[in-house]
């Protein structure tokens, strides 16, 4: 059975409130999966659709970007922006290790990912190509 990209926004929501000495940690991979939840939701779409546009990238990282185009070009401009904002906030959580997150704003990024990432599911599903 093909992996579903929703079951890592699934997850994020069940492990929002867990309990555990990490907290920073757990709420930078919540925001992590949050965002491929979002972000592997949009590519399926997309590529079903626009095929082409994805075989010509010389990089599979470039795919991100390709997607966030794609949506601005059907008119789903905020739906492109959000996505764009949740890989971001993915970025920062991934890579910038100066940022501190106390428990309160850990918690509190981690849930706003969430929310993003459902509505950007929410938008793709009603996106009907003609």
């Amino acid at each position: 059975m093909k992996f579903n990209p929703s079951d890592f926004l699934d997850l994020a929501k069940q492990i929002v409130d867990f309990p555990t000495n990490y907290d920073e940690a757990l709420a930078r991979s919540i925001i992590g999966r949050a965002y491929f939840a979002a972000h592997l939701s949009a590519r399926k779409k997309m590529r079903r659709r626009y095929p082409t546009r994805f075989k010509r990238l010389r990089r599979r990282g470039d795919e991100h970007k390709v997607v966030r185009e794609i949506l601005t070009e059907i008119s789903y401009y905020y739906v492109a922006s959000k996505l764009e904002k949740l890989n971001i906030d993915r970025s920062k959580a991934d890579y910038d290790m100066r940022v501190y997150l106390d428990l309160e704003e850990a918690k509190r990024k981690a849930k706003k990912a969430i929310d993003l990432s459902e509505y950007v599911i929410q938008q793709i599903k009603l996106i009907i190509f003609k």
